[in-house]
């Protein structure tokens, strides 16, 4: 039986007009309906810096969990967090 974390690996994500983001990357050019796996967009966000995977991943887990998320970053300073 696969762990919970691989189904959600394996889980697809439709790509949509509202989640299509220029500039960078290649998910944008796909039609909309389009399925692909959250490895195969997490791939794409890191790889080739595709802003598409990184809006489906954000829709996915839901902006307010990226935003708690961010404190941890270490790299990020509260007034760079506040910009976004």
């Amino acid at each position: 039986m696969p762990s919970p974390r691989a189904r959600h690996l394996n889980q697809s994500l439709t790509i949509t007009a509202q989640l299509k983001s220029l500039p960078s990357g290649e998910l944008q050019t796909k039609p909309d309906g389009t399925q692909i796996s959250v490895q195969d967009v997490a791939t794409k966000m890191i790889s080739i810096s595709d802003n598409t995977a990184a809006d489906m991943l954000i829709s996915l887990v839901g902006r307010p969990a990226v935003e708690a998320a961010l404190p941890r970053a270490a790299w990020l300073t509260r007034a760079e967090i506040d910009r976004f």
